[in-house]
């Protein structure tokens, strides 16, 4: 069985969530703005680089994002801009790894669950960053599943009751299981 952690940061920019999650693990993930999408890296300072740029060169407009999502095999950043804002958002930190990132807040424990790892074939309008440009590629998920709420539950059946990315590989097709 599997516990899963979750976390959330309020009015915080892009930059200060990914520099707050990156100091355990280099990023890798996407973002989205109105005009384009960019997958790109985050280094343990939380120095962000899109694919297909120098190291450090992060020259896609910032301020443009609405919404990120950045993984690794621990865990997840799931970043949110608030459209009445200045550029701040709602960040949330999803992982198996008990440890609140600096300035976010504990929200809740999933625990008891059942995980599972297969893959998503990626479709997008963006750039994949390197090895992956020629070849078809998939998010690797991991699904978390437990009983179902009330008499469903009672029956014996499961729900998928949260997903987080691990990581971008090439498209198999055939990688699933339980962890």
């Amino acid at each position: 069985m599997t516990s899963l952690y979750r976390y959330r940061r309020r009015d915080a920019s892009l930059s200060d969530c990914l520099a707050a999650v990156a100091a355990n693990a280099p990023l890798h993930g996407y973002c989205h703005s109105p005009r384009w999408t960019r997958f790109g890296a985050c280094d343990g300072r939380g120095l962000l680089t899109f694919a297909g740029q120098e190291s450090g060169a992060a020259t896609a407009p910032l301020d443009q994002i609405y919404e990120a999502r950045f993984f690794c095999d621990s865990g997840e950043l799931r970043w949110l801009r608030d459209p009445e804002s200045d550029g701040t958002g709602q960040g949330a930190w999803v992982s198996e790894v008990q440890g609140v990132p600096e300035g976010f807040e504990s929200i809740d424990t999933l625990d008891g669950l059942t995980a599972m790892t297969g893959q998503i074939a990626i479709q997008h309008r963006a750039e994949l960053p390197a090895p992956l440009r020629a070849d078809p590629a998939a998010y690797v998920i991991r699904e978390y599943i437990a009983r179902a709420p009330g008499q469903a539950g009672q029956d014996g059946n499961c729900m998928v009751v949260e997903q987080r990315i691990l990581r971008i590989a090439p498209w198999t097709g055939t990688e699933s299981g339980h962890d």
